[in-house]
């Protein structure tokens, strides 16, 4: 049972087909043709790449041109925020406005440019972790050379963030704005202009090691990986056709479903939380006022987040403590430490739920929970 949806979605029935057909002798599409060639076998598998783009900038609400192939959501985070940056100073420091709640490799990017002499300024948060476009205003007050790094959807509590009022302020202050819409894609209506913006095919179900990084048009942005002209000198190195294709039909999956769905996703996510908050102890980390409508951060006291985890993986259930790329790791959650204290962090637990999630599910999850944080509670107090 799969509750971990934050981390990646299962893949979907129509990618599975779609990389059926691609990978059909008669297609064409995987011979010996390279997407960069100018030969037939070159051109079918660059009608194929292209076609995938432009499904891909269909549901970020973009012009197919401003869309760049990378090999997953990191990769896309890290162009974004390092090629944007290297634009943006000129060679020189400038300021990065950022916040402590985004995703570690937002995190290690923003660490790389401190370590080059650009001044962090971290937002101050709000209720639950908010982060609003007054606290981002404030922060870059009496900058020159500014760019803002932030998500639209948190990865580990849900919180959303306005970017349409953003994308004001960081205008207002002459600046250039990034945004992680990694978990926000397929639940959100994009096209909000920012300057790039950061995308992830397994979030969609897709195949995993596929993304992309929306550049709005007309903005510089300087490429990390060189060595070739390939999505328009913004990323060398061959597409993964592939993976390519795959996106592409998640995109186009998630599109043609709508957001009507997200509705009853909210609605087992509140039941869900309202079961667990009935257990002693229990508490819900995050902005409760505006939260992505399939996560849940949430915490038991006496209870290690990383022994509930473990602990329900026996049962069958999968659930994380906090970043997928982080697992492995015994340090509580930066994101949960930063909004309610080292001990919510180390007890933390997030239940991600996505489309297909069933009552019933639901349900099993609830009823387990009681008895393994209780016995848990026990084990440790003797």
């Amino acid at each position: 049972m799969y509750f971990d949806h934050n981390a990646g979605a299962p893949l979907l029935d129509e990618v599975r087909a779609a990389l059926a057909e691609a990978l059909a002798p008669e297609s064409g599409v995987l011979g010996v043709g390279n997407p960069s060639s100018i030969h037939g076998a070159g051109r079918r598998v660059r009608d194929a790449v292209e076609r995938a783009r432009a499904e891909i900038a269909l549901l970020a609400g973009v012009d197919e041109g401003e869309v760049v192939l990378t090999s997953g959501g990191t990769e896309a985070c890290q162009l974004g925020v390092l090629g944007l940056a290297r634009v943006v100073a000129g060679g020189t420091g400038g300021v990065l406005v950022t916040s402590p709640l985004e995703h570690p490799c937002v995190v290690a990017a923003c660490a790389r440019l401190a370590g080059q002499g650009w001044e962090v300024r971290q937002v101050a948060l709000g209720e639950g972790g908010r982060v609003t476009a007054d606290a981002v205003a404030a922060a870059l007050a009496g900058t020159r050379r500014a760019l803002v790094a932030l998500s639209a959807v948190n990865h580990e509590v849900g919180n959303r963030t306005d970017v349409a009022a953003l994308v004001e302020v960081v205008r207002a202050a002459q600046a250039s704005l990034f945004v992680d819409a990694v978990q926000a894609a397929g639940k959100q209506r994009m096209g909000w202009g920012v300057d790039a913006l950061a995308l992830s095919g397994h979030k969609l179900g897709g195949p995993a090691g596929s993304g992309a990084l929306v550049v709005r048009r007309g903005v510089a942005l300087e490429a990390l990986v060189e060595g070739g002209k390939q999505e328009r000198g913004r990323r060398g190195g061959t597409e993964n056709v592939l993976g390519a294709i795959g996106f592409a039909a998640a995109a186009r999956a998630v599109r043609l479903r709508g957001l009507a769905w997200r509705k009853e996703l909210a609605r087992l996510r509140d039941e869900l939380q309202a079961r667990l908050l009935e257990i002693p102890g229990a508490r819900v980390v995050g902005d409760l006022a505006a939260r992505d409508e399939g996560t849940l951060s949430v915490g038991f006291a006496g209870a290690p987040g990383e022994v509930v985890v473990q602990s329900l993986d026996l049962e069958g259930v999968c659930v994380s403590t906090g970043a997928a790329c982080s697992s492995g790791t015994l340090e509580p959650s930066p994101v949960v430490r930063a909004i309610a204290g080292e001990a919510a962090a180390r007890e933390a637990v997030r239940l991600s739920l996505g489309w297909g999630t069933t009552a019933a599910e639901v349900e099993r999850v609830a009823g387990l929970l009681p008895a393994i944080v209780a016995r848990i509670r026990a084990a440790l107090a003797e």
